[in-house]
């Protein structure tokens, strides 16, 4: 069975490493343009470009996928199936047809719920105690395909959005290889998805991260969790010149038992600041321990370290 794939981030590249040691003729592969990254930007390769270069798989990075030259070039790999992870680009339905048997998607939620961009961050941001693998037949309505397999797992009390990912991306390597083998013997049954159950992941920007002092602790550690690393949480502090700036929180805990200095102490306070440990804040609902932080276009550190170079004092307010 001759397969395309279509895929950009590193995550991507065990799926496609494990289609090739499954046996299958991948005739080419579609990702995103070379792009520049870092404070440098400096021109990169996609990992799956690196990945397909390495293994003399032939490569296609269009600006626009849909544009007739584009298609062209994917309907002569006359591809019995399309497998998609992570690509970056909406699919036309001119593409979708090419595949003899259609476009296969692996998404990181049990879908339909957290349909969307960023559906690793969403599960751990709205404490979900658990998520999972679908894979679907892709139709042109967002993340909305007919669900092939799904599997679930659970979603760990100190899981972030890294060691997340990384769970479901061997989880879901094991459920592509399953639905491969059933599509490719004529036995996949595909069930529309519950509409009623839907809802939606949104792509992530950097100001996504800004910390709401209002919200309770719970809220805020699951917060900190599942925007790490990137866009990461943040908020701000005030310097000793008045100036404001840029604080980024790259590891918490949640503070259970938590005494306030009295009922008026202001939501983004500095309780306290504990020796080795980091920097108590009120929540609206208990206390943040702030355990590693960065300040904007420095190390990240730990924040006891940050509050001494920093002059952060006891009731200061963050936000």
């Amino acid at each position: 069975m001759r397969i395309i794939f279509m895929g950009t981030p590193q995550y991507a590249v065990p799926f496609l490493r494990s289609l090739l040691d499954s046996g299958e003729e991948v005739a080419g592969v579609v990702t995103m343009p070379d792009r520049p990254v870092g404070r440098s930007q400096e021109i990169k390769e996609p990992p799956v470009k690196e990945f397909a270069r390495r293994n003399n798989i032939p490569v296609l990075q269009p600006v626009k996928i849909n544009e007739p030259v584009s298609l062209e070039r994917i309907k002569n790999w006359n591809p019995d199936l399309a497998v998609v992870v992570g690509f970056g680009q909406i699919l036309s339905q001119k593409l979708l047809d090419l595949p003899k048997l259609g476009c296969i998607n692996v998404h990181f939620s049990l879908l339909p719920k957290y349909r969307g961009a960023s559906p690793i961050q969403a599960a751990i941001m709205n404490g979900e105690e658990k998520t999972g693998i679908t894979t679907m037949f892709l139709v042109r309505k967002l993340d909305s395909g007919p669900v092939l397999q799904q599997k679930e797992i659970s979603i760990e009390e100190k899981d972030n959005a890294v060691t997340l990912t990384e769970k479901l991306t061997n989880l879901g390597v094991e459920v592509l290889k399953d639905t491969v083998s059933l599509v490719k013997q004529g036995k996949a049954k595909a069930k529309e998805q519950e509409e009623s159950q839907a809802s939606y992941a949104p792509l992530l920007a950097k100001e996504s991260g800004l910390i709401d002092w209002h919200k309770s602790s719970r809220e805020l550690y699951n917060f900190v969790r599942g925007l790490y690393p990137w866009p990461g949480s943040f908020t701000h502090y005030q310097s000793q010149d008045g100036k404001k700036h840029m604080m980024k929180i790259w590891e918490a805990e949640e503070i259970h038992k938590i005494e306030l200095a009295n009922s008026n102490t202001a939501d983004g306070a500095v309780l306290d600041i504990l020796k080795g440990h980091g920097l108590a804040v009120k929540c609206g609902t208990g206390g943040l321990l702030l355990t590693r932080i960065q300040s904007e276009g420095g190390k990240v550190m730990p924040a006891y370290n940050f509050v001494i170079g920093h002059h952060l004092k006891k009731g200061d307010v963050l936000g």
